[in-house]
């Protein structure tokens, strides 16, 4: 088991103190010829770390994420955040969770596909206008946390990637959620407004401290961003080992081009080529 933080016991992380993702499994196919996801992966995460999840194709990195999610079930083991069960972690927004596209609805102004999950949540939602308004204001805060304050009557085909995809994180970020899973939420933007994204997400880190867990390809990134770097070997996805990141924060773009950055990368990529090896 890889345990990210301080020396916590597996039993306090049960009492609230974090995640915990035990011994999980996950196979797809029909039964009598599965295909392994993931095998036997153990992480136990402090609350208010970052943890940069890398891995070749088909390690199960964003299999585990939903799983985490609530969004897919494990066929063995389990994940503990805060103490609770995932679908009471889901129930009580203690979850937000980043897919790699934004999945905006194009009908719906920024705004309202920031609003959207206080309408999905109907226990959440707005019932009288005073609760409208409290909405509206959540609304305009975090569209401010995420540099988009003057974008929120707009669509999202009038945004560029990079801002679609902060409105989704902003989305993701609606009811302050104490876990915030995002799956590679940067791939498909250019290198320039990748780096921008990823300071403007350490930025938030500093201000809100969720407990993050970020799966990327970019071992660069992995690095810039998280307190621990976790390796999964190919397919079936397994726990190689993990790498703690010694950069103080709050972190600047020139961390980049520091001695002690690139001995981290090359600890994490002589780890990926010695386990792939196995």
């Amino acid at each position: 088991m890889v345990t990210i933080g301080s020396d916590r016991t597996a039993r306090e992380h049960a009492a609230g103190g974090g995640l915990l993702i035990a011994h999980l499994s996950k196979r797809f196919g029909p039964s009598d010829a599965p295909v392994s996801a993931l095998e036997d992966v153990s992480i136990q995460v402090e609350r208010g770390r970052f943890v940069a999840i890398v891995g070749p194709s088909g390690s199960g990195k964003s299999t585990l994420l939903r799983i985490v999610a609530g969004l897919a079930n494990a066929d063995a083991g389990s994940v503990t955040i805060f103490g609770e069960s995932v679908e009471d972690a889901r129930e009580n927004k203690h979850i937000g969770y980043v897919p790699q596209t934004p999945a905006l609805l194009p009908w719906r102004t920024v705004a309202r596909n920031v609003a959207l999950p206080f309408e999905v949540n109907s226990a959440h939602g707005p019932k009288d206008v005073d609760a409208s308004a409290t909405t509206a204001s959540r609304v305009d805060a975090m569209l401010q946390a995420v540099g988009l304050g003057n974008q929120g009557r707009r669509f999202p085909a009038e945004l560029s990637g990079g801002m679609q995809q902060r409105v989704s994180i902003a989305r993701a970020l609606i009811f302050r959620p104490g876990v915030l899973l995002m799956d590679e939420p940067f791939s498909a933007l250019d290198e320039l407004t990748r780096e921008q994204l990823r300071l403007e997400l350490l930025r938030l880190f500093d201000d809100q401290r969720q407990t993050v867990l970020f799966v990327t390809h970019s071992i660069a990134e992995a690095v810039h961003l998280a307190d621990v770097v976790v390796v999964l070997s190919s397919s079936p996805g397994r726990v190689i080992g993990e790498v703690v990141v010694p950069l103080a924060r709050p972190r600047a773009a020139l961390v980049e081009t520091t001695m002690a950055f690139h001995d981290v990368e090359n600890e994490v990529r002589a780890m990926m080529r010695e386990g792939w090896k196995q």
